[in-house]
């Protein structure tokens, strides 16, 4: 093989080789760019929901039932009208709100009202937010989750607000 065509091989190698490094790296802080918003807007969603003296008042009235809620009252009740409210404004996946023992008060599937979540509603129950990328009814998103307080409360969590 002739010099020349060594070296227009091992340059083409090169900018192939770059190109590619550029792109997987492109492609790497986008896909973290676009993780960090999801994340950003479901927490900011679920921050507000939660805060919402309405679901306050009515997640706390649940909580202090010890019954489990009747999942053909929360069908057409202002808590899931909420949620769903919600969701179709922010076009987001879900929004799902809980009692205390994280039983669905709101959720988009109706079938699974009055039923307990499918993801771990602890970390919200003590009190703290939580952000995580989880599998669960509604297949793979960001979650926010945030604790739900009884109005003029801020002790215990009465409940929780995940978003996705």
């Amino acid at each position: 093989m002739r010099f020349a065509t060594r070296m227009l091989l091992a340059q083409i190698v090169t900018q192939v080789t770059v190109v590619g490094v550029c792109t997987s790296v492109f492609l790497l802080l986008g896909v973290n760019q676009l993780r960090s918003g999801a994340e950003s807007s479901a927490l900011n969603i679920a921050r507000t929901v939660a805060e919402d003296p309405e679901v306050r008042t009515l997640v706390a009235d649940y909580s202090a039932d010890p019954g489990t809620p009747d999942a053909a009252g929360l069908i057409d009740g202002p808590l899931q009208r909420y949620a769903h409210a919600v969701t179709a404004r922010t076009e987001g996946l879900f929004v799902v709100i809980t009692d205390d023992h994280g039983i669905r008060l709101a959720h988009p599937d109706p079938a699974r009202l009055g039923e307990v979540v499918s993801t771990s509603f602890d970390e919200a129950l003590a009190g703290r937010e939580v952000v995580t990328w989880e599998s669960g009814t509604l297949g793979e998103s960001a979650r926010a989750k945030v604790p739900v307080y009884a109005p003029g409360s801020g002790d215990r969590p009465v409940g929780e607000v995940s978003v996705g």
